[in-house]
């Protein structure tokens, strides 16, 4: 069974939805911004503007590794939405944009992911023997029950690093874009 997570962060943008849409809609600079992965190469799949249907296909580098994917836009509503999927699944992205009462946009980023099933290396355990202790060995498997059911300590430990990393990137994403919109470049 594959676990997805989420992450969902906000920052208001002192420009107009309109304005904030455009850019994001801009793909390649949007992934450029990112501080999770430097973008290797960007490549338009669907001819003509970006739009419901359209796929991309990117390569990154991210923590010393090079993935290629492809996603779609899949949905599409100026200047208020854009969601992409990746093609293959892991990943679905929404933007949300809504003018505030002050003519602000509020940018919402809303992440759903996959991570790796393993993150750690743990060493794997030697098949257990009886203790000789009935109460001993209920207590292994408890133990053993709840590392099934919850992750190894090591790879929570490992996860919940992980998801805090990832979204202290997302923040600093967000204040970029927020940056790149408001001052017009």
């Amino acid at each position: 069974m594959v676990e997805m997570y989420r992450l969902i962060e906000s920052i208001e943008i002192n420009a107009p939805p309109e304005r904030v849409f455009q850019f994001l809609s801009d793909i390649r600079s949007r992934m450029e911004l990112s501080p999770s992965y430097k973008l290797l190469k960007f490549e338009l799949l669907t001819p003509g503007p970006v739009r419901k249907g359209t796929r991309f296909k990117a390569t990154i580098e991210a923590e010393g590794k090079i993935v290629e994917y492809i996603s779609e836009v899949s949905g599409f509503t100026p200047p208020r939405k854009i969601v992409l999927k990746r093609v293959d699944g892991g990943l679905k992205l929404t933007l949300k944009l809504k003018r505030t009462s002050r003519g602000t946009t509020l940018l919402t980023h809303d992440e759903e992911f996959e991570l790796p099933q393993k993150l750690t290396d743990i060493p794997e355990t030697e098949e257990k023997t009886s203790t000789g202790s009935i109460l001993k060995d209920i207590a292994e498997a408890i133990k053993d029950l709840a590392f099934l059911l919850y992750g190894h300590p090591e790879e929570v430990k490992a996860r919940e690093q992980l998801i805090e990393k990832l979204r202290k990137d997302l923040r600093e994403w967000l204040r970029r874009i927020k940056v790149t919109v408001e001052s017009g470049t």
